[in-house]
C-alpha cells in the first residue's frame, strides 16, 4: 500500500515538470529499494502543486527539495 497523500505546493517552479523529475530519479532505486519505500509523485497543473505518496523519510527529502526550490 502506498502511503497517504500530501501536497506540495510550488511557487517558483512548474509542478508538471519537477513531478517528471522526481518520479525519474526515484525510479532510478534499486528494486527491492523501491518496494520498501514507494514513492508515487503527480502533479496539479491547475494549482501548480505536486501530490505525493511517499515513504516518510523520503517525503522528507522531497519536502526540502520542494522548499528550497520556492
Amino acid at each position: 500500500a502506498l502511503p497517504p497523500l500530501k501536497l506540495l505546493q510550488l511557487r517558483a517552479a512548474e509542478a508538471t515538470a519537477i513531478a517528471s523529475m522526481l518520479n525519474e530519479q526515484y525510479s532510478k532505486r534499486p528494486q527491492a529499494e523501491r518496494a520498501l519505500k514507494p514513492v508515487e509523485v503527480r502533479a496539479d497543473a491547475a494549482t501548480n502543486t505536486l501530490v505525493v505518496s511517499a515513504h516518510p523519510d523520503l517525503f522528507e527529502e522531497i519536502k526540502t527539495f520542494v522548499t528550497d526550490l520556492n
